[in-house]
C-alpha cells in the first residue's frame, strides 16, 4: 500500500504573549523554507534562525497586546478563544489564540488550510484534556511532559497523513484527540507504581527544556 502526505507540517509552535517559547516542535528534514542569501538551505535547524521567524510571527500576530485573560489582534479584529489563517514569512500559519499564549502550525504556502486548522485545533483539544481545560501559560507549563508527548504524537516527521479510505495503510498523523489521550495515558500509566521518581525525573526533564528554549 503507498502512502500519501495530505499535508505538510513545517513546525508547531506554542508561544506566549511576548513571543516567548512554551514548547516548540520543528521538522527541518521535510520543511519548506527557501534557500537563504549564505546558501544555508535548512533555516529550520538554526535556532538562531527559528528564533526569526517567531519574532516574525509575534509581530504579525501581534501577541504582545495581550491584557489580562484576552488577547485582542487590534489590526485583524480578532479576540482570545479565535483560530486564524494567515500567510507570514512565506508560509501558511493557522493559529489559535488562547488567554496568554498562542497555539501556531505552520506548513508550507500551498498547503491545505482546513488541514492546517484541524491539525491546530487537535492540538488544542489534547491541550484542554491534560490541564483540565484550563488554556493558560502556567498550567501548560506546568504540563511540558504531557506536552512534548502530544507534539510528537500528532505529527511524525513533518507529513500529517489522515487515513482516505484504502490508499493508506497507517494513520502518521492522528487526528483524533481522544485516541491521542488515551495513549498518552497509557504511557504515562505504565509506571505508575514509581510515581515519586517519575515526578522527580519530569521535573528535571522540565528545567532542561525551560533552559534549552530560553538559551
Amino acid at each position: 500500500m503507498a502512502y500519501i502526505p495530505i499535508t505538510q507540517v513545517d513546525a508547531i509552535l506554542l508561544l506566549d504573549q511576548h513571543g516567548e517559547r512554551i514548547a516548540v516542535n520543528y521538522y527541518p528534514q521535510h520543511c519548506a523554507a527557501t534557500t537563504s542569501a549564505d546558501g544555508v538551505k535548512n533555516l529550520w535547524e538554526d535556532v538562531a534562525r527559528q528564533k526569526v521567524i517567531e519574532k516574525s510571527l509575534t509581530k504579525e500576530l501581534e501577541l504582545a497586546k495581550a491584557r489580562g485573560t484576552e488577547i485582542t489582534l487590534v489590526s485583524h479584529g480578532v479576540t482570545e478563544g479565535a483560530y486564524g489563517i494567515r500567510m507570514i514569512e512565506g508560509h501558511l500559519v493557522s493559529y489559535y489564540i488562547a488567554a496568554d499564549f498562542a497555539i501556531i502550525v505552520v506548513g508550507p504556502s500551498k498547503e491545505n488550510e482546513v488541514l492546517l486548522t484541524d491539525l491546530c485545533t487537535t492540538v488544542k483539544k489534547c491541550l484542554l484534556s491534560v490541564t483540565d481545560e484550563q488554556l493558560k501559560k502556567e498550567v501548560v507549563c506546568n504540563k511540558l511532559d504531557s506536552v512534548f508527548l502530544i507534539l510528537d504524537d500528532v505529527v511524525d516527521g513533518g507529513f500529517a497523513t489522515y487515513k482516505c479510505h484504502s490508499y493508506v495503510s497507517r494513520i502518521i498523523m492522528e487526528s483524533d484527540h481522544n485516541v491521542i489521550i488515551r495513549r498518552l495515558k497509557g504511557k504515562s500509566g505504565d509506571s505508575s507504581d514509581h510515581l515519586p521518581l517519575n515526578q522527580a525525573i519530569y521535573n528535571i526533564r522540565n528545567n532542561v527544556i525551560r533552559s534549552l528554549l530560553n538559551s
